[in-house]
């Protein structure tokens, strides 16, 4: 038998390498992308003949429309041509803040005085990554007649993978409502000895109201004399505070009721 034979035969290696995958987590970037590489998921790997190279690893690309949670697999080989593999799970993260930018907006008091706006309101437009950016909140976002004017909101905007914006606004109320006037139908004036007689708001009104207060009453004649017997129309007006006026009228009759005083 020729011994030398297999003393110079050439030796071959046939075991595959082990592998052991970790888990990465990857985060979008700017263009709401991520990739990978082999060795983010790769943890050790062993060989007979000492070597493990790291090839590739699939899927290795991410968007914002993979899931949040992927299982993609390591390819290995030890340079004598064999191959291992093991699976590994990337978390796709979404770390990237929206932009916003905010509008003014303009919110008229209701009869009851109030006023309420929703995030939609103040919202001008948004740019995301990932192409969300959803309105959550504003605030403060309901006024009364003490907030007449301009007032300063926050508004506050995500993305639906937990990342927030905010930007200011400003929302002006206005009160646009005019005083609703109520005149009592008719009112006696009795003239005083000396012929005359003075007319009060009091007299005239009979519940006048505004849904931030009336500021000012007046009445389009006050003073009366003996020219004035009988029956005379006059207008209550109302103003307030945001300079809306309303008005109603009253029938004022005026009397003489002093009797004329005899000299003999």
């Amino acid at each position: 038998r020729d011994v030398t034979s297999f003393a110079t035969r050439p030796s071959a290696d046939l075991l595959p390498p082990s592998v052991v995958c970790k888990p990465f987590t990857a985060a979008l970037n700017a263009a709401g992308q991520a990739t990978i590489t082999p060795a983010n998921v790769f943890q050790s790997g062993a060989d007979n003949c000492g070597t493990v190279s790291q090839v590739s690893v699939v899927p290795s690309t991410f968007t914002c429309a993979s899931p949040s949670t992927n299982t993609v697999v390591l390819s290995v080989n030890d340079g004598h041509g064999n191959n291992a593999t093991c699976n590994a799970t990337v978390t796709v993260v979404d770390l990237l803040p929206p932009t916003v930018v905010c509008k003014s907006y303009t919110a008229t008091l209701n009869a009851a005085g109030q006023a309420t706006i929703t995030p939609a309101n103040v919202f001008q437009s948004g740019t995301d990554n990932c192409g969300t950016v959803n309105p959550a909140s504003v605030s403060p976002n309901s006024f009364t007649c003490g907030n007449i004017g301009a007032n300063t909101v926050q508004l506050t905007v995500n993305d639906g993978h937990g990342n927030n914006a905010t930007c200011m606004a400003t929302v002006k109320v206005d009160d646009v409502t005019p005083p609703a006037l109520l005149c009592k139908p008719s009112v006696i004036l009795n003239l005083d000895a000396s012929g005359n007689a003075t007319l009060t708001v009091a007299q005239v009104n009979n519940g006048s109201s505004d849904n931030c207060g009336i500021s000012t009453l007046s009445l389009s004649k006050t003073a009366f004399s003996c020219i004035n017997i009988g029956a005379n129309t006059v207008q209550l007006t109302g103003a307030d505070a945001s300079g809306n006026t309303g008005s109603c009228t009253s029938v004022v009759t005026v009397q003489d009721v002093t009797q004329p005083v005899a000299k003999c």
